[in-house]
């Protein structure tokens, strides 16, 4: 009877620990927005493109990637460049390609040039919105564009991987959020 009790309890507490949880995580629910539906409709809370010497031959490539770039950060940042830019740039992900720095909405954001004359990163990107569009995880979208144009490229940022649901849950549980207004 022991057992059964504490079993029971047991899975109360995981199941109190992963219900709110598997919203920041995302643990096997399918994502509800449309990605492609957020990137087309976002440019009007975006800042305007970066203006660059010689334009693309179809502005709607440069509009999509810096729109993913913006609006999906949890993903763009653990995309590698293959570009030069981590030698010439200091870059450490793609982000770093799109977006010099974000503010505290869309609006605020200061565009990086550099995608703009990079066609390497526009493909890396468009991939990685692709991936994104297919539902794709972060880290299968990662490994993915990894396995895609490391063998193409000699050139890689120091992107990590984004770290696994199981190791957001372990940190969870470890270390559980502090709860405002409680001291110990």
């Amino acid at each position: 009877m022991k057992t059964i009790i504490r079993s029971f309890f047991g899975i109360c507490a995981c199941l109190a620990v992963l219900v709110p949880l598997s919203s920041v995580v995302n643990i096997g629910a399918k994502q509800e927005t449309n990605p492609l539906a957020e990137i087309l409709s976002a440019p009007d809370r975006l800042p305007p493109l970066p203006v660059v010497d010689y334009p693309a031959d179809k502005p709607e490539i440069l509009r999509k990637a810096y729109t993913f770039a913006a609006l999906h950060p949890e993903v763009i940042k653990y995309v590698p460049c293959y570009c030069l830019c981590s030698k010439s740039l200091g870059h450490r992900s793609s982000e770093d390609c799109f977006i010099r720095s974000r503010g505290r909405n869309p609006a605020a954001i200061v565009w990086s040039r550099h995608a703009a004359e990079c066609s390497i990163c526009l493909s890396v990107a468009l991939e990685a919105a692709r991936l994104l569009e297919a539902g794709k995880s972060p880290r299968a979208i990662h490994d993915a564009i990894d396995a895609a144009f490391r063998s193409k490229f000699k050139n890689r940022t120091d992107t990590p991987s984004p770290p696994d649901p199981i190791t957001l849950l372990i940190k969870h549980i470890l270390m559980p959020p502090s709860i405002s207004g409680l001291s110990s």
